[in-house]
């Protein structure tokens, strides 16, 4: 614990950082660069561009959100998640549901249908 403080203290005396909280919080707040995140901890947040993928029918709406409910309500809770994704980009929006991923059982993932 001793090694991480000191070099802790050593970041900051190179960066002329006070010893502050509000300097903390600017030293670990990366503007720029790739995130990559679920759909759910995005809720709030904006980028210039989204990359999602995996966009199939038991990934997204995941299968335990969707597997005991009525369609009504399996419809609902995609169209809501697909519409969180889609609200977080800028500027520039890509949407992939790729081929080829298989299901325990070995059944071959459909496109999520509200797509």
């Amino acid at each position: 614990m001793v090694s991480l403080v000191n070099a802790t203290k050593k970041r900051m005396d190179k960066y002329k950082m006070n010893y502050k909280a509000n300097d903390l919080h600017s030293f670990f707040n990366f503007k720029s660069g790739v995130k990559i995140t679920t759909c759910h901890s995005t809720k709030g947040d904006e980028y210039e561009v989204v990359i999602c993928t995996g966009l199939l029918n038991g990934k997204i709406p995941n299968w335990n959100d969707i597997i005991e409910c009525s369609a009504e309500h399996q419809n609902y809770v995609a169209r809501r998640l697909l519409y969180v994704i889609a609200s977080r980009a800028k500027k520039h929006l890509y949407m992939i549901s790729e081929t080829g991923h298989k299901t325990q059982k070995g059944y071959p993932y459909k496109i999520t249908p509200q797509l």
